[in-house]
């Protein structure tokens, strides 16, 4: 094993508070929590890994179904790093969404691969 494992959980409550007061229904109380890790593999190799979950309870009912909308959202992401140089480095990764709504119009889930060029001016 070359490197210790990094781990990290965390907890968050929230609001969220349209400016418009027309747009009451998109007005929410939200909490959630995270937890992940990295692992680096080798000096210039990093294996990530988090997985997060949010409630929200919307304030209003939605004016166009009549129903009070209330969310649960899952997101898993995982990938690999590779360091170039110290500063350039190559990340393909995957993340997968699921968002359970009381509402059908939000319900949905959504896979994203994706591949990350990253330069860090220091």
């Amino acid at each position: 094993m070359y490197g210790e494992p990094v781990v990290f959980a965390s907890m968050y409550a929230g609001r969220e508070s349209p400016k418009d007061n027309n747009a009451a229904a998109f007005g929410n109380h939200l909490w959630g929590g995270r937890f992940g890790g990295e692992w680096h593999a080798m000096p210039n190799q990093v294996l990530f890994a988090n997985v997060s979950f949010e409630r929200r309870n919307y304030d209003t009912l939605d004016s166009m179904f009549l129903v009070e909308r209330r969310d649960r959202q899952l997101d898993v992401r995982a990938g690999y790093s590779y360091f170039v140089t110290k500063a350039f480095s190559i990340t393909p990764q995957y993340s997968f969404t699921r968002n359970r709504s009381s509402l059908t119009l939000y319900d949905y889930h959504r896979s994203v691969y994706e591949v990350v060029a990253r330069y860090d001016f220091r």
